[in-house]
């Protein structure tokens, strides 16, 4: 018979009870640790959004993988330094910012100074001399009776 700490002649507990004692905990911190990046992440993003429409989205989305990057390091870097205490949690909700806002400048400083603009635009245009495939609806006739704007006609 298992004898408690309290002397009582109490039944060993089950494996799963003890299984799910330890379960418990590491859920808990898997949770709060998704929460913190996600924060992290949010915050770092703030400075993205700020500064992208200062530049009217000029290289934004290039820029906002760096943002988020930068948030999650500001907000990690802090606890790893040793503060993982209150004064550690609210120091790295001011570091995701910062960090984002540095990533952000620094993707966009690149985005700048390479002309990453011009490059990306030509991707999207044909080239001189190519011509685009019309449209694979074009060849086809209309499909009933339609009103001198294209649409619909209706009694």
């Amino acid at each position: 018979m298992y004898r408690s700490p309290a002397g009582r002649g109490d039944d060993a507990p089950s494996q799963a009870t003890r299984r799910a004692a330890y379960a418990a905990p590491v859920l808990f911190d898997a949770i709060f640790l998704t929460l913190f990046f996600l924060t992290w992440l949010l915050l770092g993003a703030i400075p993205w959004l700020l500064i992208s429409l200062r530049r009217r989205a000029h290289g934004a989305l290039w820029a906002l993988p760096f943002a988020l990057l930068g948030g999650a390091g500001g907000g990690v870097l802090v606890p790893l330094a040793g503060l993982d205490d209150g004064w550690g949690v609210g120091l790295s909700m001011l570091a995701a910012p910062l960090g984002g806002a540095a990533l952000t400048w620094a993707a966009l400083r690149v985005w700048d100074d390479h002309d990453l603009g011009h490059r990306f635009a030509r991707w999207a245009t044909p080239a001189a001399g190519e011509q685009s495939a019309p449209p694979v609806d074009s060849d086809r006739p209309p499909s009933g009776p339609e009103d001198e704007r294209g649409g619909p006609s209706r009694p």
